[in-house]
């Protein structure tokens, strides 16, 4: 049945690229703007010197014009800091920090619909790649993106930590249990930067603008079997065991404006027994978000994320180190958006979010909550206040805890 089940699943994946690529050659063959069909439709005055034909052909030239610089080939340097502080109400402990230290640069051209991005985290005193791949535009409608970048799969975790009024995105996001018979921690597959190519295909001539998003990512498995503690057979997991990699899709829609919803859908590999190749099996991941910017423009300005994943659980418990059950999670951020003079903007918000990371055991959950302030200072600033507390069960081997925290961020 299993078996089935994923050659259904791989049937539906192909059948999306397939029209993902007709969609990109039906693109390709459209005659675009500007081109002989237009020059043909245009007529010309027989004065040829009146000053309402003077007036549009200036129009014209300066549209021309702008647009040509627009088009030009773009590369530009980008940089992100957070310093935090923390304190800890089990015993006042003062934490000073730089949480993140960014530098990036991105290159852009609109003309040839290429665009790349690099982003090099520095924090922590030592360098990582977050960020690092291309993208070309195959038409008017779709674009392929491959490299390491974030997977299609939560609206929280895809949106950038500038653009949200919190502080940090919590456990449904971070959460790594450490896993003693491999050098790779159980996370949840909703978050994190993975080596892969996917594909996006948007309309935004069709109600609610509709996009889609397949990809194929590298499985964690791989390094969870190559890193794994003198247990079992260590050679890389292969096609022999079925598709080795993880596949993900994605289709949001607008509704009306302001308001996105979107569902996802993940197939994934996964180890039943932690660090052992044999145990490989599949597993998914599916879940359901909305998204509200200030629907029907200032007048409601409200923004609010909102999300709810299942799934078959990562996470290898001791004392047998299986992954059992599946996993349910759901977290929300709502904030109010409130405009005191130009370039300032207050946005007093609250958060909260539970994980139960598997329906067939006991004590294996996560309840987290808190609110603060987010003060937006001009494009470039902000300051940040929060309190936080999270219940934490035991078997995931950390503490409750109740923090205070002061955040100043700067980006150029």
């Amino acid at each position: 049945m299993l078996k089935r089940c994923s050659c259904t699943i791989a049937m539906v994946f192909t059948v999306g690229c397939v029209l993902v690529g007709m969609t990109a050659t039906s693109a390709w063959a459209t005659p675009l703007p500007g081109g002989d069909e237009g020059a043909a439709g245009g007529a010309t005055s027989s004065d040829g010197g009146s000053a309402e034909a003077i007036s549009e052909k200036a129009v014209s030239e300066k549209a021309v014009s702008e647009k040509a610089v627009d088009d030009e080939p773009r590369f530009k340097l980008k940089g992100r800091v957070f310093v935090r502080d923390t304190i800890v109400q089990e015993g006042w402990e003062n934490r000073l920090a730089i949480t993140s230290a960014r530098l990036g640069a991105n290159y852009r051209d609109r003309a040839r619909g290429l665009r790349g991005e690099v982003d090099i985290e520095l924090s922590e005193g030592k360098a990582e790649i977050r960020d690092a791949y291309i993208g070309v535009r195959a038409g008017r409608k779709v674009y392929v993106q491959a490299g390491r970048f974030k997977r299609p799969i939560s609206a929280i975790a895809m949106t950038s930590r500038w653009d949200l009024p919190v502080i940090e995105r919590g456990y449904v996001n971070d959460l790594a249990l450490p896993n003693e018979r491999s050098g790779e921690p159980d996370v949840l597959p909703l978050s994190g930067r993975v080596i892969g190519v996917s594909a996006r295909l948007r309309d935004r001539s069709l109600p609610a603008k509709p996009t889609l998003t397949v990809g194929v990512f590298r499985s964690p498995v791989h390094a969870q079997v190559a890193t794994s503690v003198g247990f079992g057979n260590r050679e890389p997991v292969g096609w022999g065991q079925g598709f080795p990699e993880d596949l993900y899709s994605r289709l949001q829609v607008e509704p009306i404006k302001g308001v996105e919803v979107g569902v996802s859908f993940g197939w994934l590999r996964q180890l039943e027994i932690a660090g052992t190749r044999d145990s490989f099996r599949h597993g998914y991941v599916s879940g359901v978000d909305l998204v509200i910017d200030e629907p029907f423009g200032d007048g409601v300005p409200v923004q609010a994320w909102l999300e709810g994943f299942v799934g078959d659980s990562p996470f290898h418990f001791a004392p047998t180190l299986e992954a059992q059950g599946r996993f349910m999670a759901a977290r929300a951020i709502v904030a109010v958006r409130l405009r005191l003079a130009p370039g300032l903007i207050l946005e007093p918000y609250v958060t909260g979010q539970i994980l139960d990371a598997s329906g067939e055991l006991d004590e294996d959950r996560i309840t987290q909550g808190g609110g603060g302030i987010n003060v937006k200072i001009a494009k470039s600033w902000r300051i940040q206040t929060a309190v936080d507390h999270a219940s934490v069960d035991r078997r995931f081997l950390y503490d409750s805890s109740t923090q205070l925290l002061v955040q100043l961020g700067a980006v150029f």
